[in-house]
């Protein structure tokens, strides 16, 4: 079986590029519901992820199905929790059970950074979205590019390629940061994106080989628990001064950074309809602060730019910043199993509003 996997991710390199979506991949993460595993993954390049992704080789159930791409963070992605019991699988069952002709896609992926879910969506446009659910927090307005996060810095390097095409198409509102990228890698050796490549193919063949041994193993002890990489450590109290220091340093000046008028020029150029999800953070208050990444008087401004610059381009929006207790989360931005279905009831209802529009594409 791994072998056959080897094969079909070697024919990957020999024919990647733009994105073609009628080559795919087997399926590695969560049977190919997600771009990553929640345990972690060495592989960042998005040309095979996307393809081993259900995006790519999925048959749709009915004709008329519309195919709804939801994109964000961790926290979006559903993690730590498997992807039936996340906001997005929860939606699905729904839709599925009331026989309603759609179907979400979760290519949301860990880290809160912009340029990265803007990297991720121009990629996906290859496989034909009608909308796009862009979910996103104050922390995706982190303002420094490169990122000076290992995580971060390394998809950005595995996928320099698409990056360098990305940042000549100038996309407005989120031209700076790929231009920053781009020169950051300017004086590499030339074969070097093709060596990195290579290692990233070799790492997912041995992911491969793993996922075998993994669904063997779900198979013999299925009370195992669900397999993920650790969590942050819950808050027990931190200091709000350092805090806004923080926020002041990497994140102020993160709205010059917006997605927001790349994502009005791709409905401009491809009628997909839009929805922005202002996504739920806890509420955890020690002085000014709203919890351990910004202020309250941060949070407030962010989500009436938000719900501002939304309205002026006429998306959707769905505000569910404040939409859960602290006790439905299992750390700062990650809800837990109810919080997820909280969630999914909201977006649920929001989806079904798009899809009812007249001339919904």
């Amino acid at each position: 079986m791994w072998r056959s996997k080897a094969g079909a991710l070697l024919l990957l390199v020999l024919t990647a590029g733009e994105a073609r979506g009628e080559i795919c991949a087997p399926p590695f993460f969560d049977d190919g519901s997600r771009l990553y595993g929640t345990a972690g993954t060495q592989v960042l390049w998005l040309e095979p992820l996307l393809r081993q992704h259900e995006v790519c080789w999925r048959r749709a159930a009915r004709e008329d199905e519309k195919r709804i791409f939801v994109f964000g963070n961790s926290s979006v992605l559903g993690f730590p929790h498997p992807n039936d019991k996340s906001a997005i699988g929860l939606v699905n069952r729904a839709f599925a059970e009331s026989d309603i002709p759609a179907h979400l896609f979760n290519l949301a992926m860990p880290w809160t950074y912009g340029p990265k879910d803007a990297l991720i969506i121009r990629s996906a446009q290859a496989f034909r979205p009608d909308v796009i659910v862009y979910s996103v927090t104050l922390d995706d307005s982190y303002h420094q590019a490169p990122a000076g996060f290992a995580p971060v810095d390394a998809f950005f390097l595995a996928n320099s390629g698409a990056v360098d095409r990305f940042a000549g198409e100038r996309p407005p509102g989120i031209q700076e940061p790929f231009g920053r990228y781009r020169a950051y890698w300017a004086d590499d050796w030339p074969l070097e994106p093709a060596w990195r490549k290579f290692r990233q193919l070799g790492s997912l063949v041995r992911i491969g080989v793993g996922q075998v041994g993994r669904r063997v193993r779900r198979a013999w002890f299925p009370d195992l628990p669900y397999e993920t990489a650790p969590l942050e450590p819950a808050s027990t109290g931190y200091d709000c001064a350092e805090v806004q220091r923080r926020f002041d340093l990497f994140w102020r000046g993160g709205r010059d950074w917006s997605l927001l008028p790349y994502l009005a020029q791709l409905r401009r150029d491809t009628g997909v309809e839009i929805l922005v999800v202002n996504w739920p953070v806890a509420h955890d208050p020690v002085g000014d602060c709203y919890n351990a990444r910004y202020s309250a008087r941060d949070l407030e401004d962010y989500s009436l730019w938000l719900q501002r610059e939304v309205a002026s381009r006429g998306f959707q929006y769905l505000d569910l910043h404040d939409a859960l207790p602290a006790t439905e989360f299992i750390d700062t931005i990650h809800p837990a199993l109810e919080g997820q279905r909280r969630v999914a009831l909201r977006l649920e209802a929001a989806l079904l509003d798009i899809l009812a529009k007249p001339g919904a594409r």
